[in-house]
């Protein structure tokens, strides 16, 4: 009985927290499921009324604080120090980030979300059909782009400065409230901030999750003829969570960073054999057209003052994608901030925002336009409900190959994985026992959290499928979008004072003239 209560005196409180809150959703979502979707419906449409446009100003504005700070002097601080080397290739390192970050979102949207657009055009106004394709690629990119990994390069850069610049560690109450000594306790007011940190990152993974699961069903029904079915779906998270638990357990080096290096290679195979054997007229065109409508139209996207043909539009979209970003970003900041050791800021900044974002528009064309075309040819009908099955419908009849079929369940399944052994450790380490960047989680933190979040997913599933995994989100990543903004504004604040420190004489003379001052008026005033 003492060793028991030893045990649990070790968890920590906010996995004991995160667990009831599991518990509490998990009865009430099987008991009262109609009940529960109702309620988070009910919840989506108020918080979009109030804070719909907090959301789309907060989005826009990370994008032009990263761009600033990553061209300004400032880019040339190092994670880590000066002397700080990098503990991972370039190209391991973009793998990682990527596949954390998107790898199984673009893998469902890649082809469902432009096709969805351009049988539903958004906006009014379109003349054409080309003008038709162009507006779905510009939208789907918008909400793929520059603006989420802005969003996520912020986040990593504001806790791999303060976590290994000036020692403070990963959580976000530290960051804000001052260095946090393991062991010490600590206020109210801050386990409510790691406490809104943790279910920000909980639910976005949960949601991410969920759409891995539908894919991978998606997947077995269009190609092995595997009826759709919540039985399908509780079989995969299964079989999912015993492969993701085995390489989070593993670590960075020997689980995480090779299934990132293999899910990547076997991506761009797929990505090559879309574009030998689709029709590729016009795709040049189309890509320039697309990035030309894109940044002219960027600003009004961004506020959402483009003439929508809907008026929920932005909610069921636009709103919906930054709550997303915005719940995954602690996750993947947290990650890559673990993993950019040694790189400068500018390097981050620009690194995230540049390289993934172009593979993804370069993704969005080709998949886009090779779903279009399938989708005229053979008229399979376009909704979400049946958007887990249309990479699959695609692939198979732009390729005519089974194996190529198979290929695309397996990354995708890849990629599910990826990201789940990833988010399970990077939570696992937000919540250990010692607040620190070096020291690797416990295997008993990262197998709990991996069976809380497959437990939620299959909940959720259960309950509403994808629309209730989307619109839980934006219900819980509210709180930490005001989080984010004061660690944003902490961030630049210290930034600035480090590089003045480190990088100019200019702080070090003024400190030196206010102390000479000072005596001075001392000594007049005696």
């Amino acid at each position: 009985m003492i060793k028991i209560k030893e045990f649990l005196n070790k968890i920590p409180g906010s996995f004991k927290i995160t667990f009831l809150i599991v518990l509490a959703l998990l009865v009430f979502g099987i008991n009262f499921p109609a009940k529960f979707a109702e309620l988070t419906k009910l919840a989506n449409i108020e918080l979009f009324k109030y804070f719909g446009g907090f959301y789309m100003v907060f989005a826009f504005l990370n994008l032009i604080i990263l761009i600033a700070i990553g061209i300004s002097p400032l880019g040339k601080i190092k994670i880590g120090g000066k002397e700080a080397k990098p503990q991972f290739k370039y190209h391991s390192w973009l793998s990682m980030l990527f596949c954390t970050g998107m790898g199984v979102g673009l893998m469902f949207w890649g082809v469902a979300e432009p096709l969805y657009h351009f049988a539903n055009p958004p906006v009014t106004g379109i003349t054409d059909i080309y003008d038709q394709q162009i507006t779905a690629f510009k939208m789907s990119f918008f909400h793929w782009g520059f603006t989420p990994w802005a969003i996520y390069g912020l986040t990593a850069m504001a806790v791999s400065f303060l976590g290994f610049n000036l020692k403070r560690g990963i959580l976000f109450s530290s960051l804000i409230a001052g260095k946090h000594k393991s062991g010490e306790n600590k206020s109210t007011g801050r386990q409510l901030i790691d406490l809104m940190t943790i279910i920000a990152i909980f639910f976005g993974i949960v949601t991410t999750f969920g759409m891995g699961v539908l894919l991978l069903e998606g997947g077995l029904d269009a190609v092995a003829n595997l009826e759709s079915s919540f039985g399908l779906q509780l079989l995969i998270i299964i079989f999912a969570t015993v492969f993701y638990m085995t390489s989070t357990l593993r670590g960075l080096d020997r689980g995480i960073k090779i299934l990132s290096n293999i899910s990547m290679a076997l991506s761009m195979i797929l990505f090559g054999f879309i574009l030998w054997n689709m029709p590729k007229a016009g795709l040049g065109q189309y890509a320039a057209d697309t990035a030309h409508f894109y940044v002219k139209d960027f600003i009004d996207m961004s506020l959402g003052s483009l003439s929508y043909n809907s008026p929920d539009f932005l909610r069921e979209w636009t709103v919906k994608y930054w709550s997303w970003w915005i719940a995954w970003a602690p996750f993947v900041g947290i990650f890559i901030a673990i993993t950019s050791f040694g790189r400068s800021i500018r390097e981050i900044a620009f690194s995230i925002l540049l390289i993934p974002s172009v593979y993804s528009f370069i993704w969005f064309i080709v998949f886009g336009t090779a779903a279009i075309h399938a989708q005229g040819m053979t008229g399979f009908s376009v909704s979400l409900d049946n958007a887990s099955m249309m990479l699959f419908t695609v692939v198979d009849y732009i390729t005519k190959i089974p194996f190529i079929s198979w290929l695309t369940i397996l990354i995708a399944a890849i990629f599910f994985i990826n990201s789940a052994d990833s988010a399970t450790y990077t939570l696992a380490s937000f919540t250990k026992e010692k607040n620190t960047l070096s020291e690797k989680p416990s295997r008993f933190l990262q197998i709990g959290w991996g069976v809380l979040f497959s437990v939620m997913t299959a909940l959720f599933l259960f309950i509403g499928g994808i629309h209730i995994l989307q619109e839980i989100t934006l219900i819980f990543a509210l709180p930490f979008t005001l989080l984010l903004l004061a660690t944003f504004t902490i961030f630049i604040r210290t930034l600035i004072v480090y590089y003045q420190k480190n990088f100019t004489g200019d702080f070090e003379n003024k400190k030196v003239n206010n102390i000479e001052a000072e005596k001075k008026e001392s000594i007049e005033g005696a």
